[in-house]
């Protein structure tokens, strides 16, 4: 996982933008997006629009949505999040507080803002990054797990 901005003030409140890179990237964003975060995505959402003649014109567009999320969904199959929740940020398209649901992808970038980045986030973040640069191997004699680099 690529972090590509982080800033956390005092109280271990703020935002990291963040990429997943590997499939297990996305497992581990999976425990860490909990109820209540808000999560900023770039999504695809049908939109319609009505002239002055009263004609209807449907359209798929992009946009950049802004959701406190209320449920979180891993699928293993596809490799991807999907995030649930309220829009939380007045855009064009979307009315505030309209229900969203963000697909968070490989090689995608997001943000995730807590209000509270607490020590088992960190801890969590920093063990993922370690265990990159492991090899898990298991070992016939008693049936135990080994970490070693690689």
């Amino acid at each position: 996982m690529r972090i590509l901005h982080r800033n956390l003030d005092g109280n271990a409140a703020g935002i990291i933008r963040v990429q997943a890179e590997q499939a297990d990237d996305m497992y581990h964003l999976f425990n860490l997006i909990v109820a209540e975060d808000t999560v900023q995505a770039s999504t695809v959402r049908n939109v319609t629009r009505e002239s002055k003649t009263g004609s209807v014109e449907k359209s798929r567009m992009r946009m950049k949505l802004k959701i406190r999320v209320e449920r979180v969904e891993f699928d293993a199959e596809q490799c991807s999040l999907r995030l649930t929740g309220k829009n939380v940020e007045e855009h064009e398209h979307v009315k505030m507080g309209q229900y969203h649901t963000l697909t968070l992808e490989l090689d995608h970038p997001f943000t995730i803002e807590k209000a509270c980045w607490d020590a088992v986030y960190v801890i969590h973040r920093a063990s993922a990054a370690r265990m990159r640069k492991t090899w898990l191997s298991y070992s016939d004699q008693g049936g135990v797990f080994i970490i070693t680099p690689f």
